[in-house]
């Protein structure tokens, strides 16, 4: 399936937000720059118990189960048989850190069409610099259908991260003018001074004839 724009969007979003390399904060999204992924976005964070659970989901997501996401586990939007294999890569987005590209389908049935969707995860910083949330999007093109919906097909690649601290700011120092001279001695002689050197100004005694 071909990548949404969407999709896209978020990762370039993500990516403007990385310093030198390093994982965004939590407190560095701002709703504003996500745009026309907001209905699709979400975040996730770890629960008490280490189960990656939703902390804020999209209006379009809500459609899937039927229910708000907030503190639902992410693997309740899967066939019973994916979830090992979905919570051990959700958990890599967060342990390693890696980013997850997926495609997930779920099954045709009564009043429920078959719907293909997209999944991105990517990594987050806290306030304490652990990685203990994602920023991610979902999105579908077709009808969810009658509710609630799980996917049956997750198609997944993890791509490890290497992260940079960032580098201590560097203060350049100060260089000569290239045009500058140096500068030159001052001899006092009978209490007048003088430069040394080439003079620049002479004074006739007598002044003028």
């Amino acid at each position: 399936m071909r990548t949404p724009s969407i999709i896209r969007q978020v990762e370039a979003y993500w990516e403007g937000l990385r310093p030198y390399g390093d994982l965004p904060q939590r407190e560095q999204i701002d709703p504003r720059g996500l745009d026309s992924a907001l209905d699709f976005a979400f975040l996730l964070e770890r629960s008490h118990t280490g189960e990656p659970v939703f902390k804020l989901g999209g209006e379009r997501l809500g459609d899937i189960l039927g229910i708000p996401l907030e503190r639902v586990p992410m693997v309740a939007l899967f066939s019973q048989s994916l979830q090992p294999a979905v919570n051990s890569a959700v958990t890599s987005v967060l342990n390693e850190p890696s980013l997850l590209r997926a495609e997930l389908t779920s099954e045709r049935g009564v009043m429920r069409p078959e719907v293909d969707a997209h999944l991105l995860l990517l990594p987050l910083k806290d306030g304490e610099g652990h990685i203990s949330q994602a920023l991610g999007v979902l999105h579908f093109d077709d009808a969810i259908g009658r509710s609630p919906r799980q996917f049956t097909r997750f198609s997944h690649n993890l791509t490890r991260l290497v992260l940079s601290a960032a580098p201590a700011p560097q203060i350049p120092t100060p260089q000569p003018l290239g045009m500058a001279e140096q500068m030159s001695e001052f001899v006092h002689e009978n209490g007048r001074p003088e430069t040394s050197g080439r003079p620049k100004l002479k004074v006739i005694k007598g002044g003028l004839p």
